[in-house]
C-alpha cells in the first residue's frame, strides 16, 4: 500500500497552491490547498503492475506538470515505514523554489529537492 501527500509548503496568506493528479485511468480532481494544507490519496499497486500518477501544478504565474509516481520513483523517493514493508509513504513538499520529497534523508535541514517551477 501507498500513501501519498503533497503538502503545500508555500508562505502563510499566499495564493492557494492548485493542484490535478491523475493516472490514465483515474483522475483524482482538481484542488486548492492554502499553506500547511495537503492533499492526500492511498492506492495498492503490485510488482507485475506499470501505475503512474502525473499532477499539474499551478502557483501565482508558474505551472508545472510532474510524473510524482512510477514503480522507479516509488523505490527513490517512497519511505517505506509499515509493518514487514507493506506501507510506503510518500510525501512530496511544495515551496516557492520548487518541489521536494522526504526521502528519509535531510540535506541542509531539509527534504530533497527534485525539481523547480
Amino acid at each position: 500500500m501507498y500513501n501519498f501527500n503533497i503538502t503545500n509548503k508555500l508562505p502563510n496568506n499566499s495564493t492557494p497552491l492548485g493542484v490535478d493528479c491523475h493516472t490514465a485511468g483515474e483522475d483524482l480532481g482538481k484542488k486548492l490547498l492554502y499553506a500547511t494544507e495537503n492533499f492526500h490519496w492511498e492506492f495498492m499497486m503490485f510488482s507485475w503492475q506499470s501505475l503512474a500518477y502525473f499532477c499539474d501544478f499551478w502557483w501565482l504565474e508558474k505551472k508545472k506538470s510532474l510524473l510524482v509516481f512510477h514503480h522507479d520513483v516509488a523505490f527513490k523517493y517512497c519511505i517505506n515505514s509499515g509493518f514487514f514493508g507493506f506501507v510506503n509513504e510518500c510525501r512530496w513538499y511544495v515551496k516557492e523554489d520548487g518541489f521536494y520529497v522526504d526521502t528519509g534523508i535531510i540535506i541542509n535541514g531539509l527534504p530533497e529537492k527534485i525539481a523547480s517551477w
